[in-house]
């Protein structure tokens, strides 16, 4: 089982160095508000970067950029404001839900003391929120608290199974787990970054650019038949 593990983080580290090396490096930028952030992934869920954008900034214009007044809000009211956003009708609810949960919890429209927790500890406060899974719950910390957790979307699992990183037998909690334990610290927001871009621009779904892929010569999906990561 260990062999199989050094094998696994071994693939995923040349395959970021790799990354990397082709379409740089982001690092993490600072702090950002908590709680907005988490609304802001919710409303991201099944749609696109500018619906959730719109969907956001409508909320903030309709509502005056006060959560209190998006909690207290008829749902009709809330729906409205994200509609551009899609699935507001589940969207909106649980968004009145966790600001309410928040506010009963901390007596405050904030998420912001979660920088005080230790991950497992902040993990584990988002997590009891309806509607809050381990891919929300680890983007926020990460994006907005720079905490050392990796969040994975359709992209970088699509990738990492791609690599034999992952296994589409994994649950989403497992998987979450087992790809965090693989990387290097320090390096889950740069890992998080490059993959999704790289699944956007060149590894994707159905047609995936294996042409143009930097690690194309040991990918085992790649068109090229894929060798060991070692040989590279």
């Amino acid at each position: 089982m260990e062999e199989i593990e050094d094998a696994r983080a071994t693939r995923l580290r040349a395959g970021l160095q790799a990354l990397w090396a082709y379409h740089g490096r982001q690092n993490w930028d600072g702090e950002d508000d908590v709680l907005g952030v988490l609304v802001r992934t919710i409303l991201s869920q099944s749609t696109t970067k500018s619906n959730t954008t719109m969907a956001f900034n409508s909320l903030m214009d309709t509502f005056e950029g006060d959560w209190g007044n998006v909690a207290e809000a008829e749902v009709a009211d809330v729906i409205e404001a994200i509609r551009m956003g899609g699935l507001a009708r589940q969207k909106a609810p649980r968004i009145q839900a966790i600001l309410k949960a928040v506010h009963g919890e901390f007596g405050d429209y904030s998420l912001d003391s979660l920088a005080d927790s230790e991950p497992e500890a902040a993990m584990k406060t988002l997590l009891a929120y309806k509607g809050v899974g381990p891919k929300t719950a680890r983007f926020v910390l990460m994006y907005a608290l720079g905490m050392d957790v990796f969040p994975m979307d359709t992209h970088i699992f699509r990738i990492l199974e791609r690599w034999d990183v992952l296994e589409g037998s994994e649950s989403d909690s497992a998987a979450h787990t087992l790809a965090e334990a693989l990387l290097d610290s320090g390096a889950a927001y740069p890992a998080h970054m490059v993959l999704v871009q790289h699944g956007r621009e060149v590894c994707g779904a159905r047609k995936p650019n294996c042409l143009a892929c930097p690690v194309r010569s040991w990918c085992p999906a790649s068109e090229s038949g894929g060798e060991s990561v070692e040989q590279n």
